[in-house]
């Protein structure tokens, strides 16, 4: 919700930058710049928490392929380990999606600095 207000503004203001005056484009250049530290501050949180969740998750796969033995594809635990295998790629990419949202939100402050 708060990227699509921030793209929203951004889009408006590359519109009718043209018409308008320069002060108001500092004013509303000025909103864009806190609502991208905002979402960059967040996007740091999130990544910390993301970073701390996978060594969790590294960590408890490990234990169980250890208690599983050395054929865990065909044990009891291979469900276990499957699911834990899922949840490290589903948050390895939502920290390649998160790394690639905040990259774009420099470029816009690099646009407005």
């Amino acid at each position: 919700d708060t990227v699509e207000h921030l793209r929203d503004t951004v889009d408006g203001m590359l519109i009718s930058q043209t018409q308008m005056s320069s002060e108001h484009v500092a004013e509303t250049g000025a909103e864009v710049m806190s609502e991208v530290r905002k979402l960059t501050t967040l996007l740091s949180k999130k990544n910390a928490e993301s970073r701390a969740l996978l060594q969790k998750k590294s960590y408890a796969l490990q234990k169980m392929k250890k208690a599983a033995g050395e054929d865990y594809r065909t044990s009891r635990l291979n469900f276990v380990i499957s699911l834990l295998t899922a949840n490290l790629v589903e948050i390895q990419e939502s920290q390649v999606t998160n790394n690639d949202l905040r990259d774009d939100l420099m470029m816009i402050c690099a646009t407005f600095a």
